[in-house]
């Protein structure tokens, strides 16, 4: 995949990787197996690419997987391994100042793109993910757990003081099911406060080739009231869809994004296993453009322009149909209708956890009976699976609740959310 970046991106000014090094066998991971492929991931990345590259920790960084005890947990388990990792393999590209943060803010980093007025800042949002087991570890309210949204405040303001643009990369999408409502509801207050500071979002965790849209207003979900975008990137997991990765080209001024060109191999192909060929899937601004007539050949890739994106998908089918194809790079075919349609448009729709309700996210979820449209599965026609790790807890709650019930139990089906590994390539 490196070489296949070099081949299609080779004058990126630099690159970003939205989280989850290790692999899906989730069951063989241990602190020594986790901090050695982190160091094996970067001696790669460092070996085949000459420009830098600002990663983001993902869920999956930890041994046990999803395990990050915060500040204030009492227990001989600890994330202070992950942060040396880090510091000792990541230090190359983020610089001293950012290397020192990364202990005093769990994970977290901010550091400036060499040469550009653009913040890059790194969020550790597993310290709002509900499978990260330790938020249950006591009964006390906490809002802001190891201060990352004081941290994003911080780092933020900032910026804005020093009149520089500002992208934030971390690993969940803060707008699912997955994620603690409180700790979603709060960052978008972020957003909105430093909405002319942030020109971006990128995120990985769901798999899928994606985006998301931030409003002022949720009550009044219009072209006028999108105030952000986070880019979701596909992931190189082929259990999620076929591997890609994304090339965004970049207003060099404003640091919004221009277009975002994703870059697939066929897992069909018969030479896939020993020489994959990559190759351009699609480019968001010729296959969405014509969509939204407003778009000018100088205009960005606005929030705007993706709201007018997702009404033209609420009317136009074939068009709807072809972002889900998109969506696992061509390798899960179904179509999406009826509540599987709506669930993708709200999620389109939102950077809060608490807007799409039982629509979006699969953690705990546990599906009314009659979710799909007629013949077709629910949410994107595969079986139910968490974003980071196969069948999950929601499966598992659902077969305990037929067994006491004396019943075989119906399927789960929501969203194909996949595996991990989410990233994205940056040309300037």
């Amino acid at each position: 995949m490196l070489a296949a970046v070099r081949a299609h991106a080779g004058d990126a000014r630099f690159s970003i990787f939205t989280g989850d090094v290790i692999d899906h066998a989730v069951w063989e991971v241990n602190e020594e197996s986790v901090s050695r492929d982190i160091r094996a991931f970067s001696e790669q990345w460092a070996e085949k690419l000459d420009s830098p590259m600002f990663p983001a920790l993902g869920n999956h960084e930890s041994a046990p997987t999803n395990s990050f005890p915060r500040n204030t947990t009492v227990h001989e388990i600890n994330s202070q391994w992950v942060f040396d990792a880090q510091r000792d393999f990541w230090s190359q590209w983020i610089g001293k100042e950012a290397t020192a943060q990364l202990h005093r803010h769990s994970g977290s980093y901010s550091t400036m793109a060499p040469g550009l007025n653009l913040r890059i800042i790194s969020l550790n949002t597993q310290y709002w993910y509900k499978q990260n087991f330790w938020l249950y570890d006591s009964d006390s309210h906490q809002p802001d757990p190891n201060g990352i949204l004081e941290f994003a405040v911080q780092e933020l303001q900032a910026a804005e003081d020093a009149g520089e643009r500002a992208w934030i990369i971390a690993h969940m999408p803060p707008g699912r099911g997955d994620v603690m409502r409180d700790q979603s509801y709060y960052f978008d207050q972020v957003i909105q406060r430093y909405k002319d500071t942030i020109a971006g979002q990128f995120y990985g965790h769901t798999h899928a080739d994606e985006f998301a849209i931030a409003y002022s207003n949720y009550s009044e979900q219009t072209a006028e009231n999108a105030v952000s975008l986070a880019m979701i990137g596909p992931a190189l997991t082929p259990m999620s869809g076929n591997p890609a990765f994304k090339v965004y080209d970049v207003d060099p001024d404003t640091f919004e994004i221009m277009d975002a060109r994703t870059y697939m191999t066929n897992i069909s192909d018969p030479f896939y296993q020993l020489h994959p060929t990559w190759e351009l899937h699609y480019s968001a601004r010729a296959a969405y453009g014509p969509l939204v007539p407003a778009l000018t050949p100088a205009s960005p890739l606005a929030p705007a322009f993706w709201h007018n994106l997702t009404a033209a998908f609420a009317q136009n089918d074939t068009a709807f149909q072809t972002y889900v194809r998109h969506k696992s790079r061509g390798a899960h075919l179904r179509p999406c209708r009826g509540p599987c349609k709506d669930g993708a448009l709200c999620e389109m729709r939102t950077l809060r956890a608490d807007v799409c309700g039982a629509q979006s996210g699969p953690v705990f979820r546990l599906p009314d009976k009659g979710d799909g449209d007629g013949d077709e599965d629910g949410l994107g026609g595969e079986a139910h699976r968490d974003a980071c790790g196969g069948l999950g807890i929601g499966h598992i709650l659902r077969k305990m609740m037929a067994r006491l019930a004396g019943t075989s139990g119906d399927s789960l089906y929501v969203e194909d959310s996949g595996s991990e590994s989410g990233q994205a390539v940056l040309g300037l």
